[in-house]
């Protein structure tokens, strides 16, 4: 009679393990659905902040300039009134970090100074959040990371360097040195990033401060093969 290595209440147990999957898949789905509204509410709070910055870019001639627009930069001034997009008191100045804070959050996953016109409750962030938090291109990262990993091989497949996949971006950690950014009345970027400022970036114009958290040279992974 053959023998078996294994007893009736471990298979019984992968069972279990089948009924924590499901219940686990049911945890995600709604958090990966919050994540799609986050994203779907930031994009209209880029867009009306963007509307009300070309209905309302004033001459210069005319002495009575909000703030100008060209290929290269965007510059916030005069009497811009934004107050029903964002959170935060009083008029724009140039030469004010406030400024500098709603250009910053433009470019946030999440952060504090969206108002109800656009953001829930629960998706208004904090100041960490618009300091600290994901860069939406993180989240892109991160999103293609996660399909890539999903349609993996379920057998082991080879990364020459692990470091470069999409898939070491879903768990990003602190790129060294500048971990937040909290924007001063001088300018948003530099040259490179310190706790004032991001490095320019030719695409994203801000350089994440985020990278993959695992930099090994020689890795495989085993996926879901699915398609």
């Amino acid at each position: 009679m053959a023998k078996t290595e294994v007893g009736i209440h471990h298979i019984q147990k992968q069972i279990d393990n089948c009924d924590k999957i499901v219940d686990n898949i049911d945890i995600i789905v709604p958090k990966l659905y919050k994540i799609r509204q986050q994203v779907l509410a930031q994009k209209d709070y880029i867009n009306d902040i963007t509307k009300q910055l070309l209905d309302n870019i004033a001459s210069v001639e005319g002495g009575n300039e909000l703030h100008t627009i060209d290929k290269k930069s965007i510059t916030l001034g005069g009497s811009l009134d934004l107050s029903s997009i964002v959170n935060l008191t009083g008029n724009i100045d140039t030469l004010d970090a406030k400024s500098r804070k709603i250009i910053q959050s433009l470019f946030k996953y999440k952060h504090e100074l969206g108002t109800s016109m656009n953001f829930t409750t629960d998706q208004i962030g904090t100041v960490s959040d618009r300091t600290a938090g994901l860069n939406l291109s993180d989240v892109v990262n991160i999103t293609i990371g996660l399909n890539d990993y999903l349609a993996s091989n379920n057998s082991p497949t080879a990364f020459a360097d692990f470091s470069s996949s999409s898939i070491n971006m879903l768990v990003l950690k602190p790129l060294g040195g500048t971990e937040s950014v909290t924007p001063d009345a001088d300018s948003i970027i530099d040259s490179s990033a310190d706790n004032n400022h991001y490095e320019k970036h030719d695409t994203e114009g801000f350089t994440s401060l985020l990278t993959g958290a695992n930099s090994g040279t020689q890795m495989k992974i085993v996926g879901f093969g699915l398609t």
